[in-house]
């Protein structure tokens, strides 16, 4: 009778070890099956919102971007216009900047003041260049940042920014990368649907010596249109606002499709 009993527990011990092991072995597969359909679900949506916010980051930094180049045209204007009211003479056309503006006096290299080969010449006009696409070698266009410069109604550039193009130092910079350059009565290629423009622009690029190319111009097509917007009347061909360059426009038409950085920017005095 124990012998029995003995037996039973024994049999009884190995039913529950064989029942664990097989638990085990089921809990196994189960975590080799991988994600469950709700799992994928979830990693889904998470995945979605955080490109949806990428997505709207970019949006944010180039509208800031936008709003950032639309003041400081503004401020350009301003600059240029307290400049004439307290002068009477316009930035980079002085003469004897160095006799009229102390900081100019102060350094013998500084406002393009230091001989008379450099000086404005005080006729009204700020000559400056006239192309679209090529270093700026003009005396008044440069001279026009050193002068507000030196006056203190402009802080974008330096006093003395030696005798390279450079952004941030003899030109300002825009808020895409690049900067700006004066040109007077500028020449657009056959592509760009104009011939010329008449009057003072602040042409936006980011090259000194090319522009409108693809990859290597200011903005996207579409961002040039939301600049005119805020700018001017919206179309690009007509107003204070123009775009230009081969890649940009094609038979007259703005390439908006090829979203690419190829356009650069042309805008009026105001």
């Amino acid at each position: 009778m124990k012998m029995k009993f003995v037996r039973y527990i024994l049999n009884l011990a190995d039913a529950e070890v064989n029942l664990t092991k097989g638990d085990i072995m089921k809990s196994k597969m189960l975590n080799e099956k991988g994600f469950s359909l709700v799992e994928l679900a979830i990693s889904i949506t998470i995945i979605g919102v955080l490109l949806a916010g990428v997505i709207k980051g970019q949006e944010i930094v180039v509208g800031a971007r936008m709003t950032s180049t639309v003041a400081k045209i503004s401020t350009f204007d301003a600059a240029r216009n307290n400049f004439y009211n307290f002068y009477d003479e316009l930035p980079g056309d002085m003469e004897n900047p160095d006799l009229k503006i102390p900081v100019c006096a102060a350094d013998a290299g500084a406002c393009y003041s230091n001989g008379d080969a450099l000086d404005g010449d005080g006729d009204g006009i700020i000559e400056a260049t006239t192309a679209t696409a090529g270093t700026d070698a003009a005396v008044e266009g440069r001279a026009y940042w050193e002068h507000l410069a030196a006056a203190e109604m402009l802080f974008e550039t330096d006093v003395n920014p030696g005798a390279n193009n450079v952004w941030g130092a003899s030109h300002p910079k825009t808020p895409f990368g690049g900067g700006v350059i004066l040109t007077r009565d500028p020449v657009l290629g056959a592509g760009d649907d104009a011939a010329a423009l008449n009057g003072m622009h602040y042409r936006l690029s980011r090259s000194f010596t090319a522009g409108g190319g693809a990859n290597t111009s200011l903005v996207k097509p579409s961002v040039a249109i939301a600049l005119d917007r805020k700018l001017d009347d919206g179309d690009v061909f007509t107003g204070i606002v123009r775009v230009y360059g081969a890649s940009c426009i094609t038979e007259g038409t703005l390439a908006i499709a090829d979203d690419r950085d190829h356009c650069d920017l042309l805008v009026a005095f105001q």
